[in-house]
């Protein structure tokens, strides 16, 4: 926002330009020396992009790791910057946020902020990878590839089994009309049926079902990882036979890799209390669960240590816990009483499924 402001404007906010954006202390110190100058500044700004016909966006994004450490905390923070918004929306005409919240923190916070986020939530995006998308992601991903000489061999391999139309910039676009359009491709890749028959299931839905969190959703990047990591299998270890590339077995020995990896990133970034949860899982290692079998597995040492940096895990007992849980994706709930965990979380939360099919 600093570019658009008056050199005088600057001036009056330079302690709060000076004031390190992730130092939540030194940036509310910086606003209360100030006081209503920054208010006074704001709405000359507002002015100025209304005479000019202009707007201005204040973006925010990765909110959910300012307290990671603090499930509350983090809420607070949230709730607080979506009232702050909810309140100046009518004074200022030309100043908008854009807000950036995971799907999950939003529903667990919403009923919570109430009026405010109703106020904003009415022009809500909620950005979602639909089957076509994500086939279309990976598609893209592999026809682009490039060798030592510049071509693309995998683009000629695959122009049987699907459409693309070619962009100086972009280079090839797929051209899916609906996932199922996607099948001729994954076929050849892998085969049919992720195995000998289609009692193992159909490669074309295996994948993606085995790429879903919790709530259904599956990320392109995890999609184009697991491809990547089968053919680092495949390469070491050939299996695949006649045209295909890939054998199920890569496919299958991949997404454990891949759920380790998962775990991992999420350890470090967002979700740093999964070392904690899975030493409490590991007790009984074996999914589903029943409610009350997992509520004594996440009892155990509940007010312990969850993780090298302090942080909590995102409830106040275990049932409260259990709850986010699956709200997050971690945990999926089946009926019955019955709790599970998504293949994405399985391998590296060091689990394994009841009756699962062994790799060779």
């Amino acid at each position: 926002m600093k570019p658009h402001l008056s050199p005088d404007e600057v001036e009056k906010t330079t302690e709060l330009h000076q004031a390190h954006a992730a130092d939540a202390r030194s940036v509310l110190a910086a606003y209360q020396k100030i006081g209503v100058t920054v208010t006074t500044v704001l709405d000359a700004l507002d002015e100025r992009m209304l005479q000019q016909q202009r707007w201005l966006f204040v973006a925010y994004d990765e909110l959910d790791t300012i307290f990671h450490e603090n499930w509350q905390a983090m809420g607070a923070v949230i709730r607080g910057l979506v009232s702050f918004w909810a309140a100046y929306a009518r004074r200022w005409k030309r100043l908008r946020p854009k807000v950036f919240l995971r799907s999950d923190f939003y529903k667990h916070h919403r009923d919570v902020a109430g009026a405010d986020v109703a106020k904003l939530a009415g022009n809500r995006v909620e950005l979602q990878w639909s089957d076509k998308n994500l086939y279309g992601a990976l598609l893209k991903h592999i026809l682009n590839k490039t060798d030592a000489n510049g071509d693309r061999p995998l683009q000629s391999y695959f122009a049987r089994t699907v459409t693309s139309i070619s962009d100086p910039v972009l280079g090839e676009i797929p051209v899916l009309g609906k996932a199922e359009e996607a099948k001729p491709f994954v076929n050849r890749l892998i085969s049919e049926y992720m195995g000998a028959n289609r009692g193992k299931g159909a490669s074309f839905r295996w994948i993606l079902d085995h790429l879903r969190d919790g709530n259904g959703r599956a990320l392109p990047r995890s999609l184009v990882q697991l491809i990547e990591l089968a053919a680092e299998i495949e390469r070491d270890q050939p299996r695949a036979s006649g045209a295909h590339l890939l054998h199920h077995v890569s496919i299958r020995n991949a997404l454990d890799r891949l759920s380790a990896e998962y775990v991992l990133q999420a350890q470090t970034h967002e979700f740093s209390w999964l070392d904690g949860l899975g030493r409490r899982l590991s007790k009984d290692r074996e999914v589903p669960w029943k409610r009350r079998e997992l509520i004594r597995l996440l009892s155990q040492d509940f007010a312990g240590g969850w993780s090298d940096t302090g942080a909590r895990p995102p409830g106040a007992d275990p049932e409260e816990l259990l709850e986010n849980l699956v709200e997050l994706g971690v945990l999926r709930a089946r009926g019955n009483e019955l709790l599970d965990v998504p293949d994405l979380y399985l391998h590296g939360l060091n689990l394994r499924r009841k009756g699962g099919v062994a790799k060779k």
